[in-house]
């Protein structure tokens, strides 16, 4: 049994559907703590959605009360989700962090962004307190506590140095077709440009911007 601790972050959830359909078609049970938006996606994916949190991201008691309830044999946490991450180390199931963009360049040299978007190490240190851990230094720091670092992105991508024993570039983990499988760009001899907004953004802002692109 699975459990996976994510929020609708954009890029940020492909890669867990990826790893979901991987595990079930090896016959494990994979069911997640995520935002509400994604409990259609995450249904639609044959993933039990065992708790939708209120806040936009899910908090280190939301995952505490979804271990305590479901009792998975390994969890899979979001890296920016570091209140999370923490309180899976408390419970001592053994966890896999998932870094979904570079380990070496925007983790190790380049934090605190974007995996501190929860939160400031302080903040982190305050938690671990109450959660009977060990205070961390940086937020590298908090990824040596996890079982497995999965980093979907191939290592000649990543800067150069050396990474923990724990962590392994698993290459892309990229989502199955969807609703526009099959789709074939139109007829004609001109150039194709592709835009992209990159991540999740607020619809009524991003509608603008599409029109006019």
């Amino acid at each position: 049994r699975f459990l996976c601790a994510m929020w609708a972050g954009g890029g940020n959830v492909g890669p867990f559907l990826c790893l979901a359909d991987h595990l079930q078609a090896r016959r494990h049970e994979v069911a997640a703590v995520a935002t509400p938006s994604l409990a259609e996606r995450l249904a639609d994916a044959g993933v039990v959605v065992h708790a939708l949190p209120d806040g936009w991201l899910p908090g280190g008691d939301d995952l505490t009360r979804a271990i305590g309830s479901y009792r998975p044999d390994v969890v899979i946490v979001d890296y920016m989700l570091t209140e999370a991450l923490g309180h899976s180390e408390a419970t001592g199931v053994p966890t896999v962090a998932l870094v979904h963009t570079l380990y070496r360049d925007l983790l190790v040299e380049g934090a605190p962004a974007p995996i501190g978007m929860a939160g400031t190490v302080d903040d982190l240190n305050a938690t671990r307190k109450a959660a009977g851990l060990s205070p961390i230094a940086g937020y590298a720091d908090l990824l040596t506590t996890a079982d497995l670092v999965l980093v979907a992105a191939p290592r000649a991508l990543d800067g150069a140095g050396d990474v923990p024993p724990n962590v392994r570039h698993a290459g892309p983990l990229l989502e199955g077709p969807g609703p526009d499988a099959g789709w074939v760009p139109p007829a004609g001899s001109g150039p194709l440009v592709v835009v992209s907004l990159g991540t999740a953004g607020d619809p009524a802002r991003e509608l603008g911007v599409l029109g006019r692109i």
